[in-house]
């Protein structure tokens, strides 16, 4: 029986060997993502790389955003510092409450914040999938955080990114000179994203033929959403719910959005969490064609409108706020 379990063993050592040795080879002559089941997108869409490295060196700040791609396009952390108070951006293109509960696993003792501001745009409720996940692993060092939640989602496109990762970081450590550039928008310092577009580039006939919406959650994110109300409070955080705003075509096109208010208004009540729906609530006067870059994305001047109204909210949610 032990020379049995030796010679598994050995197997596995030599395979992964192999492995490492293919992947090795594969990053310096061709590209991994036509293997099947493997996706890796080092330096990929939405400056993923620069935040995650931008982050490390962040610490005892007053505002945590974290989000999907809403909210690094939606909420600019330099106009919170000319009002005197700290934030950093950790969104991400597609990010999940999943990603978001790991994220803040890895960096919410760091950042110490004094209050975290969630989106809860309702498409992110209802993912599965894991291409949010493939993006903060690919442009990760390796850590425990990042291995959980490999084991948790137990998925396979998930563990080879994460074994690619480690095989890349074995030769050639993550670098920001690895970020590619974008033309429609640029990153800026605390983690947003400022687009160079002034104006929708869908047309009014698009906007108002958008595909009826039918919402629906994922067990598993409402769960996660928990998870982090716990370890926001674990760590003395206040929590704070939004829904950014979204054209007023893409939240029509929602057929049950009291359903989703329904929900996450439950989820609000639960996490002992201020809730705040910008799509419903009242002061915030915001033109499709020229305060949004799509149906659910902000212009600059849509970002200025939307912020300074956010400000004043958490200003009154949370007093101590740049004092």
């Amino acid at each position: 029986m032990r020379k049995l379990l030796s010679r598994i063993f050995a197997v596995l050592a030599v395979a992964v060997a192999f492995y490492v040795l293919a992947v090795a080879l594969l990053f310096t002559f061709g590209n991994v993502n036509w293997l099947p089941n493997v996706k890796y997108t080092l330096g990929g869409t939405g400056y993923t790389l620069l935040r995650l490295q931008e982050a490390k060196k962040q610490k005892d700040i007053e505002v945590l955003f974290i989000g999907s791609s809403q909210v690094y396009r939606g909420f600019d952390t330099r106009l919170f510092e000319e009002r005197g108070i700290s934030a950093f951006n950790l969104g991400t293109s597609s990010q999940t409450p999943a990603d978001s509960y790991y994220l803040l696993r890895e960096n919410l003792q760091q950042f110490n914040p004094k209050v975290v501001v969630m989106d809860l745009f309702w498409e992110i409720l209802a993912e599965e999938g894991v291409e949010a996940g493939v993006d903060i692993i690919s442009n990760s060092e390796i850590s425990n955080n990042m291995v959980e939640m490999v084991w948790h989602r137990k998925d396979p496109m998930l563990l080879n990114t994460l074994l690619l990762s480690g095989a890349r970081s074995t030769f050639k450590p993550l670098d920001p000179s690895d970020q590619e550039q974008f033309e429609e928008y640029q990153y800026v310092p605390g983690g947003f994203a400022e687009s160079h577009r002034r104006e929708n580039k869908l047309s009014p006939e698009s906007l108002s033929s958008l595909r009826p919406y039918t919402f629906t959650t994922a067990e598993m994110q409402l769960n996660y959403i928990r998870k982090i109300a716990e370890l926001c409070a674990e760590q003395q955080v206040i929590l704070v719910f939004v829904v950014a705003p979204v054209t007023k075509e893409l939240k029509d096109s929602v057929e049950n959005y009291d359903a989703y208010t329904a929900v996450i208004t439950k989820l609000a009540q639960e996490s002992n969490a201020n809730l705040i729906d910008y799509n419903i609530k009242p002061g915030l006067k915001l033109s499709s064609r020229y305060d949004f870059l799509d149906a659910n994305h902000l212009s600059q001047s849509g970002v200025i409108k939307f912020n300074k109204l956010l400000l004043s909210d958490l200003q009154r949610i949370v007093p101590t706020l740049s004092k």
